[in-house]
């Protein structure tokens, strides 16, 4: 495989990665404003904070692995294969 394909499929995994990463917030949001309606319909103690928090620790781990990591690594592979 040439280098020029290696990064491209670098760049498209990256790409795919940003669209999971949307997809997982999209679901995160959706999932926690039904979890909040039915908390609040309910009349319970407010528990629905404990599952943002949960849930929200793994997106702040999700973003961080898209925008940062993979960034870092496809500029370290740019780097180290320069012509």
């Amino acid at each position: 495989m040439t280098e020029d394909k290696v990064e491209r499929e670098m760049v498209d995994d990256q790409i795919r990665a940003i669209n999971g990463f949307y997809t997982h917030f999209m679901v995160y949001v959706g999932a926690i404003a039904l979890l909040i309606g039915i908390n609040l319909a309910t009349g319970d103690n407010f528990w629905a904070h404990w599952v943002m928090l949960g849930w929200g620790l793994g997106i702040v781990i999700h973003a961080y692995l898209v925008f940062v990591r993979k960034p870092q690594r496809l500029a370290a592979w740019k780097a180290a294969n320069r012509r």
